[in-house]
């Protein structure tokens, strides 16, 4: 009986394929703001799976093929492509960018106490940040300042 190599399954060098991005990773990409739909293809044309990294499940997630900001870190994205009956597995490809931290102001959101014949009157100051992250005073002083 003679047997093929077909016949143990091998493949030739036409059975490789490769992973390519076929999207740009963000450049700007700031914490609570935007989102990124990235793309890839492979060389064999079956399809390409995207996942988020191991190493970046608490900056970035990925939910019906978009990408979200969880906080501000390294995003890197894993495109993989298993192989079937006719081709290998496409070595994995990696796609990474950083999101970066998102502005914030501070203001005010009482107002100043007043001062009646040198005599502060009691004044308790509140601020507020445009962030929703708690804000602390610190008072450098109890004296006011006067040129006499």
């Amino acid at each position: 009986m003679l047997f093929r190599s077909d016949d143990f399954g091998a493949r030739d060098a036409s059975s490789t394929q490769s992973i390519t991005f076929t999207s740009t990773a963000p450049t700007t990409a700031v914490f609570g703001s935007g989102s990124y739909t990235p793309a890839a293809t492979a060389s064999s044309g079956l399809p390409v799976t995207i996942t988020i990294d191991a190493a970046s499940t608490s900056v970035c997630a990925i939910s019906g093929g978009v990408v979200t900001w969880l906080n501000a870190g390294t995003c890197t994205l894993d495109a993989n492509q298993p192989g079937n009956a006719t081709y290998f597995a496409a070595p994995q490809v990696k796609q990474t960018f950083t999101i970066t931290k998102a502005s914030q102001s501070l203001s005010f959101t009482s107002a100043a106490g007043s001062v009646f014949a040198f005599q502060p009157l009691p004044y308790a100051p509140a601020a507020a940040s445009t962030s929703g992250l708690p804000v602390s005073l610190d008072r450098k002083s109890t004296r006011l300042n006067s040129s006499h």
